[in-house]
């Protein structure tokens, strides 16, 4: 029984390892939404076509930009101010305590436009040559990646396969 335990678990746990595979081919100047939700990259391999050098930028991303908008927030600020008491006595006696205390204030933090996403990477491969890069890359929302091929008006592609597992 304790071997057909054993044996149970160890097939579910593999069964946890084991990798997909997403393909992209890139023919234009994209920014394409390859995988969504949190994923772990194990790893990547790029091709270039003979046009020239293909180089790509990975994001963590759930949507196809490379730019992100905040919403308008409500913060709280704390700052020092001093508190007078005046306290009366029952023999008439007249005490003032000053006492510095923390106060919070609201305030509305204005919507960010246009703020970029910091790329998890930079990769590039020459012409009629490919390339592994092995991971992992860990994604929080999901995988976008950037075609940043281009000389002049000529748009330079080519491939890339992601090999990865969800956490």
């Amino acid at each position: 029984m304790k071997n057909f335990i054993l044996i149970l678990i160890s097939f579910f746990v593999l069964l946890r390892l084991r990798a997909d595979t997403a393909i992209s081919v890139f023919t234009t100047n994209e920014t394409r939404l390859v995988l969504t939700n949190a994923l772990i990259v194990q790893s990547l391999q790029m091709s270039a076509t003979s046009a020239g050098a293909f180089v790509l930028q990975l994001l963590d991303n759930n949507v196809p930009s490379s730019v992100f908008t905040n919403a308008a927030i409500t913060n709280f600020v704390a700052r020092t101010t001093n508190v007078v008491t005046t306290l009366v006595g029952a023999a008439g006696v007249t005490n003032i305590f000053t006492n510095t205390v923390i106060v919070f204030d609201t305030t509305i933090i204005a919507a960010n436009t246009n703020v970029s996403i910091l790329p998890l990477a930079y990769l590039a491969v020459n012409a009629n040559e490919s390339l592994f890069i092995p991971g992992p890359f860990i994604c929080s929302k999901g995988l976008v990646v950037k075609n940043l091929s281009a000389e002049g008006t000529n748009v330079l592609g080519g491939s890339i396969i992601v090999n990865y597992r969800r956490p």
